[in-house]
């Protein structure tokens, strides 16, 4: 046989050695098994990117790349009997079977032109079917009903089965064809005449699994005999084709008689229809057989009867195995090395090198499912990167290979990893594929052959800093293994923060020589050390490419501390004497007549010298004790001096008594000894202030007359100063002092202190003696058991010296207790075991003596008592076998003794005692587990040495069981009810059972959140839900839900239901908390008690939460609301009788609890009686109706007259106004100059400062209002669940999830498009749709999302190429689908740059412009402004108006009121937006509260300076834009400004809750003002307010709160006039219009530093440290190429193209909307104002001249000079871009793959594919057309699959 199969055969059979590795890190992802009781049995890899996956019961269609179910279908159970022939037959009785897979294969279907999966079961005898590769449905012809079948695989889930397909004969016998060789055991199950129909071996045709070739003699099988199939069993391991022969891997006997089992292939020719050349060998010899058998055997001969090998196939063993594989896989990697994957029986995957056919080595082992078989089925994806591995539990994808966790090139290498290897330029562990130039020598290092680089030896390998000359070494480095590399080489020093690098030069091969820093380059040296160690690299191409340490010393950081230091350093360091110095250059910077002193490790000296420290001159280095000096006495000072020279004199003793400064020192006597010389300092007087025991004084000892030079100190020798007074409070601790001391206890100052300080000689008590009063202070224990054994504690003074003091003289009750040495503290606490107490009464209670030294006794003041401890009862009797439960145990001194503990029998079923719950009466324990129920024995506690028992036992019983909860959903702060069902729960009723949710964080850690369970019977339990974070909310409206949160039970220590959602697969959803709406009118809702009517309560997110009647309780007053429904609202019937309020009040309060731990205040419930007459109130307002309409009359007639007056008076007052006209002109200018110097840089501060960052929307709300304006950011199908009926859903879902894979389909889509912008009813409003629609539905496939957009783009292109239009107009108007796309496309890519970067510019514009607006009248009504970009939106006309600076306070802190700019002329309105913008300048604008939700209320504090001390804020005032002191000026109303209601500055204010109108002027109550004030601080973080897109998407209209028009009308600042045709009429001090576009002007130039910023940082390619998205330099390589591709060669066409693509289509968009990119408010006025830069940005990218004449608008007028400055930059910017280097296919792909992946469920992908699909139904007809007289949808039968989606999403059944 060839070597290649007897390679593979070997890998197959050999079991393999444990080895010691283990790899986590190489699974990248896992697919667990969505039934888990059925287990995953076989998969077969489809195309590139498809897993066809099949388990008991169960096909799945598996995406490849992150193992996401596709489809899923169910394969059984079926009806079926193995016993009945015709399983149609009425007499067959068919029960439910499983249905195990037991062959999976894809097969091409020539003929049908189609692949198609084969699936062979064990229902029906043993069948196979097939079916369709996309859907997992039956294919036409074939049926998973009862009915006869073909039998041809095993019927049984344990018989083996081995299928594969291959080349075979056709049905002729002649032709060949794809035939399916199936190798299947024989079993038992089922009637034994149709098992004989399946063969052992066999060849099938693919069309309908019959043999490939019967005939009388022969067919295309081979079957054992009937006799012996039930003695001879076959097992079928794996099968595989190769060369001309298909081969079959089995285990069975040698012979039908033999007991042993052998290892046998099977062999026979591909083409032969006679299964003559079948064969089987034994594997173990070599076989010899009289053909030649190679590839030609096959057809050579003729042979009627199968060869079978006598002899066996024989190879040599590569690798030992002791547990068994299970499957396997070979590969070659790119460099050449085979390895081999091999799966085991118990779950691991084990990496193997192949050297050779007899050398293999096992280098990784992978645990993918300990304890479980990895299956057969193993393959690679498409480039090998990854190994899809299959277990019963789950599909695995790992990396073969995880080079880049090396990072040295020895781990590299040493990780004997095939794949890897160390790429040496490139510094890093890599696939030999991934190094550039990896086959020359030495640039990539496999796992064996050549050694790492490595630097070998540096020359020198140290050096010294040169502190005087600014000089560098030149090392030189050996490095073995260096490639050749012709570039630059560097030297780089890293370390302690810096990289230094120096020019590097290679001498030879292996030589690399550079200089070292100049020393002041190097870092500084850490404190107290003497060198630096940094990591010298060899720098190749800007990597560090091998490195070593290297070290920098310097001897001198030693000459300020000693002799000693120096010369035991461990670098070559002398001491020279004389210069007193530290140096490595002795003889250069020291004189050569010095005395050197050289260090233990220098060599080379050629000087006379001293080596080694102890030749250092020093004090005597053997006295190691310090100097002991009593404080306020005067002492002499002696020491002795070793190694002085003659000429170290004279000698001076210095004691720094004074830290801050260095003492001189005084002349010492001197005694030369010889050896050593004793010196005597001068008499000192030592003393220090303050209570500390002591104080240590440096001494130095200095040599030398003029400049004193310290000697060396080696053991810092000091004199300690101390106080015997400070040293001891007692007599006890004073005399256990230190001998040194000489203290001792002085009894008439009662004080410890020398002999000499007390003043009676006889009093003062040497530590020789015995202190004289001993005492007790405390004991413990207080109780102790007869048996003693306990330890006490005895605490007190002067108990004794030592231990030998008190050893035998502890007493109780003339019972000794022994004390223990290791316990005992001198004088102050003795721990002593008590004895023995043989009295018979119950207790015995005495005082503890102890009596010190025998003489000396101290008694306690507490008493001991010895008792007898007695167990009473016990409860509970019974628990979990789980352990965990606290039992508590009764009886009479449970607190005895100090050693305690409680066993159920022995000391296996200890009861841990809980020392926190310990009284004398009762104890708590902890039961330990049980591996059984059973009883146990009697309890028994052990106190110190005695022994309770009792007749108590305690019942292990099974741990308890939940089974199902009630309800699976929560909200933040939970307390709602849940019902628990399971077993076991009384045993449990007193273990205080929990639930618990649980949280993961990022770093692993979990939190659990608790809620209380009350157990109602053994099956049932009544929990609440747990309060959580509100971060943990999983359920949103209109939103998919996320993934649940975990729970479980805590039940004692009962581990099965902890974590209920491992073992049962369900989770809790969290909702947010949900809302209650109080009643509006001041808080009163009426009730007619007589009506019989409910009361309904309505709230936010109650719907979501399917709460039950029982969650809910309203309470009105004192009584309940009996509820009748809940859902969106909650309606309840109120008593018939008013309830007692629970407050004293008018009303009776309305509360709601929904769960236990959320209460709502509604408001109050007014009983009300119905009545049908109408009231007196009525009648009185319609009497003053009636007299209102006469006076009406009265003062029209008198207006009347009044107007014929007035326009007389007009004539002589324009007059008078034309000659103010000058002197007006003249003062509006300079205004207009003020205003242009202001600096807004200040108003911009307060936003900017800190960490309040800027509002950015999320990346969904922003793409939502980017892409679908009209449809708001909350409403629209694709955020939102599927809306679809719930009898149509899994049609519909069917459908679109095979229009996905329509969708999927380049040549589909492009038609789509094409046919839908061919068509005249396609409108412009659907273009954008669909092309929205496409964008998010190709959201996760951006990669070909892209690569739609390049092809649509490109026959654009074309089209205006060849077309009448003028190539420049590309782009410019959104009339195609691809124009749309292209839009979206920058959209999604573009959110991160906008985050980073361009976003903070446009932030800061629009708050300047927002700020520059506000500083001057704006009108309420018109929205022009006195400060504007835009004409239209201009006040033309003098007004007089003053800023004012208001205080705004908090009533309900007392806080400092917070001042706020406003001016007279803001209408009310505008001053409360000015304060929310104040109170919430850094709250985003949809979390702010609404200005129309609040009123603004004036004080008057001046009236009431006494009552506002007091607390009492005094008379107030509700503001309104209109109530009954409005102006009326005809028939015009002008709204209320400040002004109006002649506010003064610093007017104090407030917001609060909006009021009813009989609010004004009233006092409030302290209760009425924590329900109505505001909060600022305090108000709710997610304010809920209308959330209409429209309040951000586009200006307001004008709204006057409260105002029901009714015809009136309103103006602010300037009135129309109906008989002025210019529309400006009647504006008071009319001016020339055209004079005041100087304001245009000012404030232009206040706005121009940030236009200026905005348009530097778009048309910038790097800005700070923000690169150029990689999405502009592709697109705008895109349009370069096309324009090559088509020969255009004027530049301005691509620059236009650039500018419409780029620019027009996102920037400007973004420009004129910022509200789609922050959340904030934009007015009209400075929508108008951004209108202006917006088209500014615009005509700067445009590169046609700009023609300015006096008709020009204003707006290009007003930036015409600086449009030349921009149009460089633009110019600059696409200049820069096309320079930078093109963008590689990968990197834009990885850049594509992310975004998909990072945003993979922001959009419901599916329900952009329904609405996609509407378009499919109404141009259905055109659609199908298109596909018929396409070739390529032809040949891909696209008509067919959209046909099947019609059917599908239609609910028809198409075949």
């Amino acid at each position: 046989m060839d070597g290649v199969m007897c390679m593979t055969v070997l890998m197959l059979i050999i079991v393999y050695n444990n080895g010691p590795y283990t790899s986590a890190t190489s699974i990248t992802k896992e697919l667990p098994n969505p039934h888990p009781k059925y287990g995953f049995t076989a998969m077969s890899k489809y195309d590139h990117d498809t897993i066809i996956l099949g388990g008991t019961n169960y096909l799945y269609r598996i995406y490849m790349n992150d193992l996401e179910k596709e489809v899923e279908t169910s394969i059984g159970p079926r009806l079926d009997n193995p016993m009945c022939y015709n399983l149609d037959n009425d007499q067959c009785i068919k029960n439910p079977y499983d249905s195990y897979i037991k062959a999976l294969l894809i097969n091409n279907n020539k003929r049908q032109q189609q692949d198609e999966i084969i699936i062979c079961t064990s229902l029906f005898q043993g069948s196979c079917g097939k079916r369709n590769i996309t859907t997992l449905e039956l294919l036409p012809g074939y049926s998973d009903l009862s009915g006869h079948r073909e039998p041809v695989v095993a019927n049984n889930k344990l018989a083996s089965t081995v299928a594969f397909l291959a080349p075979g004969p056709s049905l002729n016998g002649t032709t060949p064809s794809t035939a399916m060789y199936v190798g299947a055991s024989w079993t038992n199950t089922g009637l034994r005449a149709i098992r004989g129909l399946v063969p052992a071996f066999s060849s099938r045709n693919t069309e309908n699994f019959s043999f490939t070739y019967v005939d009388v003699p022969t067919k295309s099988n081979t079957m054992v005999d009937d006799i012996t199939r039930d003695s001879f069993p076959i097992q079928y391991i794996y099968g595989f084709a190769s060369g001309n022969f298909s081969y079959m891997g089995t285990i069975q006997k040698p012979s039908v008689v033999a007991e042993n089992f052998v290892s046998k292939l099977i062999r026979v020719c591909l083409f032969d229809k006679h299964f003559y050349s079948y064969a089987e060998a034994e594997l173990k010899n070599c076989q010899s057989t009289p053909f030649d058998i190679d590839d030609d055997y096959c057809g050579k001969y003729d042979f009627n009867t199968p060869i079978n090998g006598p002899e066996s196939v024989k190879a040599s063993r590569a690798i030992g195995i002791n547990t068994s594989a299970s499957s396997l896989i070979v590969t070659t990697t790119h460099a050449g090395y085979t390895v081999a994957f091999i799966g085991t029986r118990t779950g691991h995957i084990k990496k193997v090198s192949i050297e050779s056919s007899a050398i293999a080595n096992e280098y990784d082992d992978v645990a993918v499912d300990p304890g479980f078989p990895i299956l057969k089925d193993m393959f690679f994806d498409e480039d090998e990167r990854h190994l899809y591995v299959l277990t019963p539990n789950k599909l695995v994808k790992m990396v073969v290979q995880n080079c880049s966790q090396y990072t040295t090139c020895e781990e590299c290498k040493g990780a004997n990893d095939t794949y890897c290897g160390w790429c040496s330029l490139a510094n890093k562990c890599t696939l030999a594929q991934e190094c550039l130039e990896y086959n020359s020598p030495l640039k990539w290092m496999g796992y064996n052959g050549e050694t790492c680089t490595k630097i070998t030896h540096v020359y020198p390998d140290k050096i010294q800093k040169d502190n005087k000359l600014a000089k560098t070494t030149t090392l030189t480095l050996n490095i073995s293994n260096l490639p050749t590399y012709m570039g630059t080489y560097k030297c780089a020093f890293h370390g302690y923060g810096k990289t230094i690098e120096t020019a590097a030069n290679r001498t030879s091969p292996n030589v690399v020589k550079c200089d070292t820093p100049v020393p002041n380059e190097l870092p500084p040296f850490p404190t107290g050390t003497d060198h630096i160690t940094m990591r010298l690299s060899v720098v190749i191409m800007e990597l560090d490419f091998v490195s070593a340490n290297f070290t920098f010393f310097d001897c001198e950081v030693h000459t300020k501390h000693s002799c000693y230091r120096c010369t035991f350093s461990v670098f070559n360091c002398t001491w020279c004497i004389k210069n007193h110095l530290c140096t490595h250059y002795p003889v250069m910077d020291c004189s050569t007549k010095d005395d050197f002193i050289a260090g233990q490790n220098s060599a080379g000296m050629t000087v006379p010298h001293d080596s080694g420290p102890n030749s250092c001159p020093s004090i005597d280095p053997s006295k190691r004790q310090n100097l002991l000096v009593p404080s306020g006495t005067e002492k002499i000072i002696s020491l002795s001096l070793k190694k002085l020279k003659p000429y170290q004199k004279p000698i001076r003793c210095a004691f720094a008594f004074n830290s801050q400064t260095e003492p001189q020192g005084e002349i010492a006597n001197m005694v030369d000894m010889g050896v050593v010389v004793i010196i005597k300092c001068k008499q000192t007087r030592f003393f220090y202030p303050g209570d500390s025991e002591s104080y240590n004084v440096p001494l130095k000892i200095l040599w030398g007359d003029q400049y004193p030079k310290p000697l060396d100190n080696p053991h810092n020798v000091q004199v300690i100063m101390y106080k015997c007074e400070n040293m001891a409070s007692s007599c006890g601790e004073c005399l256990t002092q230190n001998e040194a001391y000489s203290c001792g206890w002085c009894k008439k100052s009662n004080q410890c202190s020398l002999q000499s300080s007390c003043t009676s000689t006889n009093s003062w008590l040497p530590n020789t003696e015995n202190c004289p009063n001993p005492r007790i202070t405390r004991i413990y224990p207080l109780f102790g058991p007869k048996e003693g054994g306990t330890l006490l504690t005895i605490e007190g003074i002067d108990l004794g010296k030592s231990y030998e003091d008190i050893v035998k003289n502890v007493d109780i009750a003339g019972v000794q207790c022994s004390p223990i040495r290791m316990e005992y503290v001198e004088s102050k606490k003795i721990v002593c075991t008590t004895g023995t107490y043989y009295g018979q009464e119950e207790k015995k209670t005495d005082q503890v003596r102890v009596t010190v030294a025998e003489k000396l006794t101290a008694t306690s003041k507490e008493e001991f008592t010895y008792v007898d401890p007695e167990i009473t009862d016990i409860t509970p009797t019974q628990g979990p076998k789980s352990g965990g439960t606290r039992v508590t145990i009764f009886g009479k001194y449970l607190n005895a003794g100090t050693v305690r503990r409680a066993c159920f029998g022995n000391e296996t079923f200890e009861c841990k005692l809980i020392e926190e719950s310990t009284f004398s009466s009762r104890v708590t324990c902890v039961t330990a587990p049980s591996n059984s129920v059973f009883t146990t024995a009697s309890l028994y506690m052990d106190f110190d040495k005695q022994r309770v028992n009792s007749y108590f036992t305690y019942r292990y019983v099974q741990d308890p069981n939940v089974t199902e909860v009630n309800r699976r959903i929560s909200f933040v702060s939970g307390g709602l009810k849940v019902l628990v069902q399971g077993n076991g729960f009384i045993p449990i009723q007193n273990s205080s059972p929990k639930m618990v949710f649980y949280r993961s964080n990022p770093n692993q850690a979990v939190t659990a959140y608790y809620g209380e369970c009350l157990v109602l019977n053994d099956v049932t339990m009544e929990c609440s839900t747990p309060q959580v974070e509100p971060s943990m909310v999983t359920k949103q409206p209109n939103t998919p839900d996320k993934a649940g949160v975990a729970f479980g039970f805590v039940i004692d220590n009962v581990q099965n239901i902890r974590n209920f959602s491992a073992t049962h697969d369900v989770f809790f959803q969290i909702c947010a908390d949900p809302e209650i709406s109080v009643f509006p009118n001041d808080k009163i809702k009426s009730f007619q008690r007589k009506s019989n009517e409910y009361l309904t309560i309505s709230g936010i997110n109650l719907d979501q939460l399917r709460l039950e009647k029982d969650d809910v309780v309203i309470k009105i007053g004192k009584s309940e609301c009996n509820i009748t429904s809940t859902g969106r609202q909650l309606t309840c019937r109120p008593p018939r009788e008013p309830p007692s309020p629970m407050k004293s009040g008018r009303y009776p309060e309305v509360e709601v609890t929904i769960g236990k731990n959320l209460t709502f205040f509604v408001g109050f419930l007014k009983y009300e009686e119905t009545e049908l007459a109408l009231p007196l109130e009525y009648i009185i307002m319609i009497s003053v109706g009636g007299g209102v309409l006469i006076l009406s009359v009265i003062v029209v007639i008198i207006m009347y007259r009044m107007k014929s007056k007035k326009n007389n008076s007009m004539m002589r007052k324009m007059q008078i106004q034309m000659d103010n006209l000058e002197s007006k002109v003249a003062k509006e200018c300079k205004e207009a100059f003020v205003v242009l110097q202001t600096d807004i840089d200040q108003l911009m501060n307060d936003y900017m400062s800190g960490n309040n960052a800027i509002p950015f929307w999320d990346y969904r709300t922003y793409c939502m209002r980017v892409l679908f304006p009209q449809d708001g950011d909350t409403n629209h199908p694709v955020i939102k669940d599927l809306e679809v009926d719930y009898a149509r859903r899994d049609n519909v879902e069917k459908g679109l999830k095979l229009f996905s894979q329509l969708m999927s389909n380049k040549t589909f889509l492009l038609i789509f498009v094409r046919t839908l912008e061919g068509h005249k009813q396609f409108k412009m409003r659907d273009r954008v749709n669909v092309a929205s629609l496409v964008s998010v539905a190709l959201q996760t496939k951006m990669e070909y999302a892209t690569d739609i957009l390049k092809t649509l783009l490109a026959e654009l292109i074309e089209k205006s190429v060849d077309g009448k239009n003028h190539p420049k107009l590309l782009l410019r108007r959104t009339e195609s689908v691809a124009e749309k796309m292209l839009t979206n496309w920058f959209t999604f890519l573009l959110y991160k740059f906008l985050k980073d970067c361009a976003g903070e510019p446009l932030f800061l514009l629009y708050q300047a412009m927002k700020k520059q607006v506000s500083k001057g009248p704006v009108d309420l009504v018109t929205s022009e402004a006195r400060f504007s970009l835009s004409e239209d939106k201009l006040i033309r006309q003098q007004l007089d108006y003053q800023q004012m600076e208001i205080f705004v306070t908090d009533l309900h802190e007392f806080s400092s009121p917070i001042p706020v700019r406003v001016l007279d002329c803001d209408t009310i309105s505008q001053v409360k937006e000015k304060i929310l913008d104040v109170l919430y300048k850094h709250v985003p604008h949809s979390s702010r509260p609404v200005k129309d939700d609040v009123d603004l209320v004036l004080y008057d504090k001046s009236a009431h300076t006494a009552e506002w001390a007091n607390g009492n804020k005094g008379s107030r005032l509700i503001l309104q834009d209109d109530d009954s002191t409005t102006r009326v000026e005809g028939e015009y109303k002008r709204l209320n400004t400040l002004s109006h209601y002649k506010v003064p500055n610093e007017a104090l204010m407030s917001l609060v809750e909006k009021q009813p109108p009989s609010y004004n002027n009233l006092s409030l109550t302290n209760s009425e003002k924590s329900n109505r004030f505001y909060v600022p601080e305090k108000f709710q973080p997610h304010h809920t307010r209308t959330s209409s897109f429209q309040r951000t998407l586009s200006p307001q209209g004008v709204h006057i709160e409260g105002l029901e028009n009714y015809g009136v009308k309103y103006y602010h600042l300037v009135k129309p006039h109906d008989s002025d045709p210019t529309g400006d009429g009647n504006r008071g001090s009319k001016m020339v219009s055209e004079i005041y576009l100087t304001r245009l002007l000012a404030t232009k130039g206040t706005l121009q530093q940030y236009v200026d910023d905005l348009f530097e940082r778009i048309f910038s390619t790097a800005h700070r440290g923000t690169v150029l998205p990689l999405a502009i330099k592709y697109m705008f390589d895109f349009l370069d190429d096309q324009a090559l591709l088509h020969n255009i060669m004027d530049t301005e066409v691509v620059h236009t193209w650039k500018s419409n693509s780029l620019p027009l289509r996102f920037w400007v968009n973004v420009i004129k909307n910022p509200n789609f990119v922050f959340d904030i408010y934009k007015s009209n006025i400075v929508d108008s104002c951004l209108s202006v830069v917006a088209q500014t940005f615009m005509d700067s990218c445009s590169m046609s001249e700009h023609r300015l004449g006096i008709n020009s608008p204003s707006s290009k007028l007003l930036y015409a000079k600086d449009i030349p400055k921009y149009k460089k930059w633009v110019e600059r910017y696409y200049q820069d871009i096309k320079m930078m280097p093109a963008i590689s296919d990968q990197d834009m792909t990885a850049l594509l793959t992310d975004e998909s992946r990072q945003h993979a469920d922001d959009f419901n992908t599916t329900a952009a594919l329904y609405e996609l699909y509407k378009y499919i139904q109404q141009y259905y007809e055109d659609i199908l057309a298109a596909l018929e007289e396409d070739e390529f949808a032809k040949k891909n039968r696209l008509t067919y699959k959209l046909e099947q989606v019609r059917a599908a999403m239609e609910s028809e059944v198409y075949c």
